[in-house]
This record gives C-alpha cells, structure tokens and sequence, in this order.
C-alpha cells in the first residue's frame, strides 16, 4: 500500500514539474502526436491507393484477353459491354461466355479470385482507417483544448495526403 501511495504522489510531483508542463513541451508533444498520425494516416490513404490500382489493373487486364478472345460475330455493343464489365459473375452470364477459349475463362476465374483477396484486404484497412479516424478526433478535440489557434492546420494535415508512384 505504501509504495502505491509513493507512487502516486511521484506521478502528481512530475505533472506539476515545470519541465514537463511548460508550453514548449506541450507544443513538441502535439507536433509528435500529430506527426505521427499523419503518417499514419499516408500509409492507410496509399495502401488503398496502391490497391485501387491493383485492382484496376487485373481488369484492365481481363479486359485485353477477353477483347482477344471474343468471337467476331458477336454484336459490337454485346462485345463492348462484355469487356467493360469487372465482374467476373456478369462476364460469366453473357451468351458468348462458353465460346470463349478455356485460357480466358481460366483468367476471368483468376482475376475474380485475385478481386476477392483485394476486397478483403481494402475492407480490412477501412476498418483499421475507421478505428484510425477516432484517433486523429481524440487529437484534434485535444489540439482543440490546449492550441486552438493551430486547430485548423492540423485539421488540414490530417487530411491532405501524397503518395509517390
């Protein structure tokens, strides 16, 4: 019990320290929060970038090798809506679909797998963006409380995000 106690008013000396409290330790404790937090946020912004483009590209793709896979004397508006498509079940459900070559088919299966696994993965970085979203609110409600007047800069940093190609 006794060490508890000391323990205690350790922690309340310390908080009133002068050191520790002083407007300068404030200003570098929110800048490393906020710092922090915009880099993680970057890193969730571009990972779903990065995937938006993965995905973008399989159909891309799926959408060469159906273009070369089409018969001829499928109707043009038929053709260009088969190859628009990016979704493997509604390219399945088009009449010219058993016509096409067995390598196509065994893509659109592929890229319909691969779709998935990129589904899953955005889903679970929106969840973690979602969990990420009351952190960078409890910051700025803190912000808001010690520096109000830098409430719109960080507001601004915490939502404007680049990301390298």
């Amino acid at each position: 019990m006794i060490t508890k106690t000391s323990s205690v008013i350790l922690l309340i000396a310390f908080s009133f320290s002068p050191a520790c409290s002083g407007p300068d330790q404030v200003d570098l404790m929110l800048t490393e929060n906020g710092i922090k937090l915009h880099r993680r946020g970057q890193d969730f912004y571009c990972q779903l970038q990065a995937l938006g483009r993965k995905s973008q590209t399989l159909w891309d793709e799926v959408a060469t090798d159906l273009e070369k896979g089409i018969p001829e004397d499928l109707p043009e508006d038929e053709r260009k809506n088969m190859i628009a498509i990016r979704n493997a079940g509604l390219i399945r459900m088009f009449e010219a679909y058993p016509k096409l070559p067995m390598e196509v088919k065994e893509r659109v299966d592929r890229a319909e797998t691969e779709d998935q696994q990129i589904a899953a993965e955005m889903r679970m970085l929106n969840d973690s963006l979602r969990l990420f979203d009351r952190r960078v609110e409890q910051f700025l409600e803190e912000v808001k409380n010690l520096q109000p007047d830098s409430l719109e800069s960080w507001q601004k940093r915490l939502i404007v995000y680049n990301c390298e190609d």
